[in-house]
């Protein structure tokens, strides 16, 4: 795809106005999305959910993009760093769908990934992208517990590193970068 995607917003924040200078300055592309765009390439679709075309960025973690990836029989939801409020939002919208795939929204803080989300994403398998190192208690060890309720396995990418999604024709296959034998 060859570019820098980022969410399509009325007043951007210096940092991300500083990146989108960066890039232009590398030689990179930069195109801005939102809600309704779609990206194809192949099988892959990358539908953009969020932000609303009315997204400020004000709130870059509330307005930040929210992407369904669909390829072949295989439905992904990657949440960013979105919490409850547009969680919320976007089931009141109805762009929430059963998903084999979720991306925990947020590192899985207590402000993310409430109940009726996750009762309508139904995921099989989760990430967590998260540090051991981190201050905030990421993950919320209620987020991992109500992951756990819903049936859906969950990886950590402070335990096993960055964690590759693949669909194959029998189903998901999680590959994890720190776990033995992997040649991710």
């Amino acid at each position: 795809m060859g570019c820098l995607y980022l969410p399509e917003w009325e007043n951007p924040p210096a940092a991300w106005e500083k990146l989108k200078q960066t890039a232009k300055a590398a030689g990179i592309p930069v195109r801005t999305l939102k809600e309704g765009d779609c990206l194809n390439a192949g099988k892959l679709q990358l539908q953009i959910i969020a932000p609303a075309v009315s997204a400020s960025g004000a709130d870059v973690n509330e307005d930040g993009m929210v992407i369904k990836v669909k390829y072949e029989e295989f439905l992904g939801l990657l949440t960013g760093d979105i919490g409850e409020e547009t969680e919320k939002k976007l089931l009141e919208l109805g762009m929430l769908e059963d998903v084999d795939f979720l991306k925990v929204g947020h590192h899985g803080s207590h402000y993310s990934t409430c109940q009726q989300f996750l009762d309508t994403v139904r995921p099989e398998y989760a990430v967590i992208s998260c540090s051991s190192t981190n201050t905030y208690g990421h993950p919320s060890p209620e987020i991992t517990k109500r992951l756990e309720e819903t049936g859906c396995q969950t990886s950590f990418t402070m335990e096993s590193g960055a964690v590759k999604v693949c669909w194959e024709k029998e189903g998901i296959r999680i590959k994890k970068f720190l776990e033995k034998g992997n040649s991710m």
